[in-house]
């Protein structure tokens, strides 16, 4: 019968442990990152009016990393641009929330406000025609964007999806 670990003995375990695990990381092991990379257009359901989405994004929860770039003409041209606040993937779907660093347009929403994106990855265009969904909840002025600015809402439960008609995301869910 082997002998029991001691403290010690325990100790040694873990700092050799921790150090496999570091030097798994700085070679590339890193463990997965959920993400969201892929640019799409269409025309609003409600106006008819186009809009472009490009997302970058990475990670999960309030610690997502990312940029997205938004335009188009709901009521008004606008341009907006910012970076992740959240971001939420669960199989193919993606919910992230952004802030307006730059909002741009008479359609503009106010600038550090934000809004909550959905993308929904249904794979490569079939024929050219994208199969890729997005989805938006209307824009917030700062102060109630601030309020939930990490907490992005479960995408699996957005019911008003838009098919892009040019374009393509890709979705990875970490797990």
């Amino acid at each position: 019968m082997a002998a029991p670990l001691t403290v010690g003995a325990w100790g040694f375990f873990a700092a050799v442990s921790l150090l496999a695990l570091l030097i798994t990381a700085s070679a590339g092991g890193a463990l997965p990152q959920s993400s969201v990379v892929g640019t799409g257009s269409g025309h609003f359901i409600e106006t008819g009016g186009p809009f472009e989405l490009s997302v970058n994004a990475r990670g999960e929860g309030s610690r997502a990393q990312g940029h997205v770039r938004g335009s188009g003409d709901y009521a008004g041209e606008f341009q907006v641009e910012g970076p992740v606040t959240c971001m939420l993937v669960v199989g193919n779907r993606a919910s992230i929330k952004y802030r307006f660093r730059r909002s741009e347009g008479p359609g503009a929403p106010p600038q550090n406000g934000g809004v909550q994106v959905y993308i929904e990855d249904n794979g490569r265009p079939v024929n050219g025609v994208p199969v890729d969904r997005v989805a938006t909840e209307p824009p917030q002025p700062p102060e109630s964007f601030d309020a939930a600015a990490g907490v992005c809402t479960d995408p699996t439960l957005n019911p008003a999806w838009n098919r892009i008609e040019s374009g393509d995301y890709v979705v990875r869910d970490a797990g």
